[in-house]
């Protein structure tokens, strides 16, 4: 049952890994992960599928804040909206 809790990060990983560029801040394979997380390290409904935390997880304006070249890693930020209530900024 911890395999399942891991595939979405796994799943992004691989794909992540599969060009020559870092993923961009806004790629769906990055979003997932960071609903994921977001959802899991707040309390939230961590059975919910993925379709379900795009309905009340909502990433807006995600965007680069820095590039790391020497790693290939951008350091992005965005703001969670939940329930179409609450608005935080947060950053991955």
């Amino acid at each position: 049952m911890k395999f399942l809790a891991f595939a979405p990060l796994m799943i992004a990983a691989t794909l992540a890994g599969c060009g020559n560029d870092a993923p961009k801040c806004a790629d769906t394979a990055t979003l997932i992960v960071v609903r994921d997380l977001f959802a899991k390290n707040t309390g939230g409904n961590h059975k919910a599928t993925e379709s379900e935390l795009g309905q009340v997880l909502k990433i807006d304006s995600p965007r680069a804040n820095g590039y790391d070249e020497k790693i290939k890693k951008y350091t992005c930020e965005a703001t969670v909206i939940v329930d179409d209530k609450v608005k935080m900024p947060i950053k991955y």
